[in-house]
Parts: C-alpha cells; sequence; structure tokens
C-alpha cells in the first residue's frame, strides 16, 4: 500500500498547485495585513515567496489555489494562477509579478473557497468555486459571470474536482467533500445533486488521479497534499499508474488518511488508498498540472449496410457495404495511457438535421511500448456505443481518441456497392493539441 513521505516542511499549509515548473502553496495563518500568504516551492525543497503583492487580510483564512489549465476560453491565460480568499477570487500572472481582483462570489464566505477548473468540457471549461455554506458557482474567463449551479445540503463543503465523463453515471459532474457529513457529493451542470458515498469521515477535498501522472522534477512526487499544520507531504508516479480516473479523497481527522474511489459497471467503490498518510490532517491536494498537452485523435467512422432511400432524403452515404478498422500504435518507449469514445451522428437522436451530438462513456487503455490495438465496427457498436438502442443497419460518426503522448493512428475503410464494386482506402489521422504548448 503506498506510504506518504515530506516533501517539504513549512508552515500551515492550506491551498496546494503543482505545474511543471514550482509547487505553490498557500498560508492559513497570516500576521499582519499583506504580509506573504503565497510561496513557491523548487522541486529541490526551496522555498521562497510568490505573488508579494497579493492583499492579504490579518488571521487565519483558508485560501484555496489552483493553475488554469488553458482549455476552451481560458486559452489565452493558461498558467495563470488563481487564489481564493474569503468571497474573493484573485489572478495572478504566471510570473506572480502581477495581482489583480478577477471575480467576487455572491456571498458571504469569509473562508474556505474551493477552487479547479473543470477539463471535461460539461461545464465549458470554466473555473468551479464553492464556497463553505454548500453553494456551487461557475466562473466564466472573464469573471464578470459568476453563475450559482447548486447548493447542497451537506455543507460545509470544500476540494471540488469534475470527475471524467467516463467515469460511472456521475461521470463529468463536480464532485465536492462535505466534511461534517464524512461524504462525496456530485452536482451536475444542470444543478441536480446526488450522494456518492457518505464513508469517509472528514471528506476534504476531491481529486482525480490523471492518466500518466508525471513527477515536479526532481521532487520524486507526482501527488502532494498539505498536511496541516507543517509540512506538504508527496506520492509517487509509481503509487499512480495503474489508479487512472481513479478519485482520491483527502481526509481532515488528525492522522486521518487518503480514500480512493473507483468505479466498475456503474458502481463506486470505496477503499483505502493510504489509512494513515497525515501526521496532522488534510487540507488541500494536488497532482502535476498543467503539463503536456492534450493530443485528440478524431478518426470518422462508416459501419453496417445501407439499402436504397426514397429519392426525397438525402443518404448519409450512398447505398452499400462500410466497415471501419482503427489501428492505433504506441511508437513511445513507455507505456501509454490513452482514451477512447464515440459520437454517433447517425442515426441522429433528432430530426433536426444540424443538432449537436455528445460523446458516449469514455474508456480507458493501456498501451505497452510498440504495442498497437484496433477497434473495429463490432468493438464500436458493442463496446463505445453500448446501450444507445442501434439500428441493426448502418451507423456513422466519430470515434476520438486521447492521449498526452503522440500515437499512430491510422483508419481502413472499405465500402461494396449493392451492385458490386469493392473499394478499400486508409488514411492517417492527425491529432489536434489541446491545452498549454
Amino acid at each position: 500500500m503506498p506510504a506518504s513521505s515530506t516533501f517539504v516542511s513549512v508552515n500551515t499549509p492550506i491551498g496546494v498547485a503543482v505545474d511543471t515548473q514550482r509547487l505553490l502553496y498557500t498560508q492559513y495563518t497570516v500576521t499582519n495585513p499583506g504580509d506573504p500568504a503565497i510561496f513557491s516551492v523548487s522541486d529541490t525543497g526551496t522555498v521562497s515567496t510568490f505573488a508579494p503583492s497579493f492583499p492579504s487580510t490579518s488571521g487565519s483564512v483558508e485560501k484555496y489555489i489552483d493553475i488554469n489549465p488553458g482549455l476552451g476560453a481560458w486559452a489565452s491565460k493558461a498558467h495563470f494562477i488563481y487564489v481564493t480568499q474569503g468571497r474573493e477570487i484573485y489572478e495572478i500572472t504566471p510570473d506572480g509579478t502581477q495581482v489583480s481582483l478577477f471575480a467576487a462570489l455572491p456571498s458571504g464566505a469569509a473562508t474556505h473557497a474551493g477552487i479547479t477548473f473543470d477539463g471535461e468540457g460539461t461545464f465549458n471549461n470554466d473555473m468551479i468555486v464553492t464556497d463553505p455554506g454548500g453553494s456551487v458557482f461557475r466562473v466564466d474567463s472573464t469573471g464578470s459571470s459568476v453563475t450559482l449551479v447548486a447548493t447542497v445540503d451537506e455543507s460545509p463543503i470544500e476540494g471540488p474536482a469534475v470527475v471524467p465523463v467516463g467515469f460511472g453515471p456521475h461521470g463529468g459532474e463536480v464532485w465536492v467533500a462535505a466534511e461534517g457529513a464524512g461524504a462525496v457529493l456530485a452536482v451536475r451542470n444542470d444543478g441536480t445533486v446526488s450522494v456518492i458515498t457518505r464513508e469517509i469521515p472528514g471528506a476534504e477535498n476531491v481529486r482525480v488521479v490523471p492518466a500518466e501522472p508525471s513527477e515536479f522534477g526532481a521532487s520524486g512526487g507526482a501527488y502532494f497534499a498539505a498536511d496541516y499544520p507543517a509540512r506538504i507531504i508527496k506520492y509517487p508516479a509509481a503509487d499512480l499508474a495503474s489508479l487512472a480516473g481513479n478519485v482520491l479523497v483527502g481526509q481532515e481527522v488528525a492522522g486521518g488518511g487518503i480514500t480512493m474511489i473507483s468505479e466498475s459497471g456503474g458502481t463506486y467503490n470505496v477503499s483505502p488508498f493510504d489509512p494513515s498518510a497525515f501526521q496532522g490532517s488534510a487540507e488541500g491536494a494536488a497532482f502535476v498540472g498543467p503539463g503536456r498537452a492534450l493530443l485528440v485523435y478524431a478518426a470518422k467512422f462508416l459501419c453496417g449496410r445501407l439499402g436504397e432511400l426514397d429519392p426525397k432524403v438525402e443518404p448519409p452515404v450512398g447505398p452499400g457495404s462500410y466497415t471501419t478498422a482503427i489501428n492505433i500504435h504506441n511508437p513511445n518507449h513507455r507505456p501509454v495511457v490513452l482514451t477512447k469514445k464515440a459520437i454517433l451522428l447517425f442515426p441522429s437522436v433528432s430530426r433536426e438535421p444540424e443538432t449537436p451530438h455528445g460523446p458516449s462513456r469514455l474508456y480507458r487503455l493501456e498501451l505497452n511500448p510498440d504495442w498497437g490495438v484496433e477497434i473495429d465496427c463490432q468493438d464500436i457498436r458493442e463496446v463505445l456505443l453500448k446501450g444507445e438502442h442501434l439500428p441493426s443497419t448502418f451507423i456513422k460518426g466519430w470515434v476520438v481518441i486521447e492521449s498526452t503522448s503522440p500515437l499512430d493512428v491510422e483508419v481502413v475503410y472499405t465500402a461494396q456497392g449493392l451492385k458490386g464494386g469493392l473499394s478499400l482506402a486508409t488514411e492517417r489521422v492527425h491529432p489536434t493539441k489541446v491545452g498549454p504548448d
């Protein structure tokens, strides 16, 4: 079972964020207004003041911090840092030299406002902020629109995270920790609130294990957590590599641990990750990111037989029989975790020809170095689009493959007309880079 180790000894750490350049943490107790409250730590453990002009308030305030991954409308501010202090959210340039008020919550929160970014797109990649009263807000990239998503009953809540779309029935939702109730709750983008579990005493934060955990320089750590009041702990990538997509929940109880939530067949399972992780108690936590850009490969698929249609109806393709085989090869010298999903475009769920269609459940797969895998029409029907009530004849759409490492993706198409004639074509799929450079 994994065991924590000390990364750095510091004074009253609360919020934690880490990318490939540095670890940032916020300090709970500030003696005088304007005193340093945000600190940077190098991969060798050297601590220095970050954003010295941050307008800290005196006293004890739980300030939380996150680094913008630069998705969607937030791309122009990739790597900017955002810190909550009470109801106020501050924006800090990546070098820490400029600090400005970005937005304010329409609530009376004086402390404990949690923060994260939607990396799944189910909240339009917006910033997600919670207040201890149980409110969950989304904030757009301008900071001018702060919208209440839901208010949950089990307050206080903290440590939000948007879990992967394919992570069971509540994938793509904001999960929050409800410390007093020992619960983790899920909030959908339409405001629906669901209980994931009530089996985690002192649940303090929710964090998703990335597809490919990477370490912060020479630190030896890929996952870092504030062990209040005296240190920040770490776990190496090796402890996390087989857990991609699962959720870790830190516990704010004396000598508490970290609990894992996994998913199988639509059921969430709660199990210990490290039951004695903390000498003190949990506060904020973070995985290393944002780092490498996400590479998205979108491959068109055509599967099945399409007969003659009414001449008044425009067919999706010419009459005939079609097959698609998507071949994926890992050219890297290490294992690569990829995800795959399908978007069904025909038959349409709507009679309107231009109605957007959403993706299916997300599936994860690990490919060893120089290994390959094929996704064919049977896989698309029976795995990626399982439960879609498909017709027995013709379907078309996209298979979307995502990875942070480059892949070889080739598609083989065959088509045979109703009156004979066979054609075969191949196409190499080039990736679209999403996220930080």
